[in-house]
């Protein structure tokens, strides 16, 4: 993570000052997953809509959740 081009001076985790007019650059690692997403434990997509992760479309169209 950067503000204002400066990688240091500031936790990674927990809480920073963001100031108006500050520029912030966070860069994230891929996650798109791992193999079939059809193949992924049934219970487990339908604890995800019911936690409001995943929605009931998303479920269905993604997961083949019927």
């Amino acid at each position: 993570m950067e503000i204002n081009g400066n990688r240091e001076g500031f936790p990674l985790k927990g809480r920073s000052r963001i100031l108006a007019g500050d520029r912030i650059h966070v860069r994230y690692s891929g996650g798109g997953g791992y193999g079939d997403p059809r193949d992924r434990d049934r219970a487990a997509v339908r604890e995800d809509v019911e936690a409001g992760v995943v929605s009931q479309q998303a479920a269905q169209a993604v997961y083949g959740l019927k």
